[in-house]
């Protein structure tokens, strides 16, 4: 096992700016959520699901749109080099690049299975999928482009942004998912909304230290 910074990840892996903090964001979420359920009973591998949800979107440079803006924008020449190569490495489907990434550092076979997990495919029930990948797709429901927001306001992002239908099977799953925090939580939606909304600033307080945050992977870092 080689123990590196979260940050050293990140750097290896060409991660960029705005990513780096929506994976954080995410896991904030996520294991706050992990540990009101807990509280309740429910029993859950956080170890797993915080390392799923700290490298869950790995792959999405093979994504982005160019022309690139903020951070990536005034420097755009070096991301567009490092985008192609990454698409050259693992191709052009961010899932399957961040599968593969999480692959060749040589995580668990449960945080794999957490992150195949988000694929998102589950349609319009929670039925099958383990509660750790439950809870971080919920998590990732949380997140959006601004940061941590709730999950009324990122499903009303999602439908506006690819114009999605309310009636869509996938949105039905989303809110299967919302219920079933919602039953493991013992929380209404209102009270998860306004929780979950105060996590911003614990995500940014992560975000300033990500060279403390230490994950255990088989890899060597190139």
């Amino acid at each position: 096992m080689y123990s590196y910074s979260l940050q050293e990840i990140y750097d290896a892996y060409w991660i960029p700016p705005q990513l780096q903090a929506h994976q954080i964001q995410v896991a904030t979420v996520g294991l706050w959520v992990c540990d009101q359920a807990g509280l309740q009973g429910v029993e859950l591998d956080r170890t797993s699901l915080r390392l799923a949800l700290l490298l869950h979107d790995m792959g999405n440079l093979v994504k982005f749109r160019r022309p690139f803006l903020g951070e990536m924008g005034q420097r755009a020449s070096l991301w567009e080099q490092r985008q192609d190569a990454w698409i050259q490495k693992y191709g052009k489907n961010a899932h399957n690049a961040t599968e593969a990434i999480v692959a060749e550092l040589g995580v668990s076979g449960a945080v794999q299975h957490i992150i195949f997990e988000m694929r998102d495919e589950h349609q319009n029930t929670v039925e099958g999928i383990s509660p750790e990948g439950i809870i971080a797709e919920y998590a990732d429901l949380c997140v959006t482009p601004n940061g941590i927001e709730g999950f009324s306001l990122r499903v009303q992002d999602l439908l506006t942004r690819y114009s999605i239908a309310k009636t869509d099977m996938k949105v039905k799953g989303w809110y299967a998912i919302q219920d079933w925090v919602e039953e493991k939580t013992h929380l209404s939606t209102s009270q998860l909304e306004v929780e979950i909304r105060d996590l911003q600033t614990t995500a940014q307080k992560t975000g300033a230290f990500l060279s403390d945050i230490r994950l255990e992977v088989h890899a060597k870092l190139g």
